[in-house]
């Protein structure tokens, strides 16, 4: 389910509006998170507000273990968290980010995994 919700790289480069070759650079520098599938990359759209990255995404991308599977990174980024909460509630990572809060907390926890 999660690769059926992921574009190619140049999908991902159509959408940002660069070139492939620049979603290939923020591959290799864990800019972006990305699932090998065969011969290619699967970028996650989960990741994306609109046609650019989530902000703040990066710096938890390039801390998390490259070896920690797919689904437990998108757990990490999409399930409600105790220790991140808003307006009184807990809320995602990517809730957290997309509200303009400090990724510091997530980058932590990230660290730690």
């Amino acid at each position: 389910r999660l690769l059926a919700h992921a574009g190619t790289v140049g999908e991902v480069a159509q959408r940002m509006g660069v070139t492939p070759g620049r979603v290939r650079q923020m591959l290799r520098a864990r800019e972006l998170f990305a699932v090998r599938e065969g011969e290619t990359w699967r970028v996650p759209w989960f990741q994306f507000d609109g046609d650019r990255p989530v902000r703040g995404l990066d710096r938890i991308i390039r801390v998390l273990p490259s070896d920690l599977h797919p689904v437990a990174v998108f757990n990490l980024l999409t399930l409600p968290d105790p220790d991140l909460e808003l307006h009184d509630r807990p809320v995602s990572p990517l809730e957290w980010l997309r509200s303009g809060a400090d990724p510091t907390p997530i980058v932590e926890l990230a660290a730690d995994l």
